[in-house]
């Protein structure tokens, strides 16, 4: 099954975002962030025969998804004893998630392919970074949990990012 599925077919796709937020602090280090955002994109491509014969073609290549939301974050900054900056962040966020449109779907050889998620879904964003030497060094990570509201642990995503950053 090696190679190429199609070779010069032409296709486009895009995404327009637009978000808001307000952040508001709180007692010491803390802010809290009533949060709102909605995203539209579209995929396109012109119908096709794999390489096997069959047809393939797209039925629905639009999403229009909504989120909002609210974020809170610590943040704490100080000097060590040499002069140089750290700074300490931890933050948090609790989303809901709506898809407004039906879901992408394509045709292969007649047979129809969908992504029918459940149209609402919740999600938990933690992560934390620390910095040191005026922030020329670092350590992050973030782990994100989104599940459907109707059908809980039946349709879910885990992730999760952690990493170094240095900059030279």
């Amino acid at each position: 099954m090696d190679g190429n599925l199609k070779d010069s077919n032409s296709g486009f796709g895009y995404a327009l975002s637009i978000e808001t937020g307000r952040r508001f602090a709180t007692a010491g280090a803390w802010t809290i962030t009533p949060q709102a955002q909605l995203v539209y994109s579209s995929v396109n491509f012109v119908d096709f025969h794999d390489r096997f014969g069959a047809p393939i073609s797209l039925d629905r290549g639009d999403s229009l998804n909504g989120r909002i939301g609210v974020a809170l974050d610590h943040d704490e900054s100080w000097k060590q004893a040499d002069g140089k900056a750290v700074n300490a962040k931890f933050y948090g966020s609790a989303d809901l998630y709506y898809e407004f449109l039906d879901g992408s779907a394509l045709n292969v050889a007649d047979v129809r392919f969908a992504t029918d998620n459940d149209q609402l879904a919740a999600g938990i964003t933690l992560g934390g970074s620390y910095s040191w030497n005026d922030g020329r060094t670092s350590v992050y990570g973030e782990v994100i949990a989104r599940s459907s509201v109707e059908n809980v642990g039946d349709s879910y995503a885990i992730g999760g990012t952690a990493g170094l950053r240095v900059k030279w």
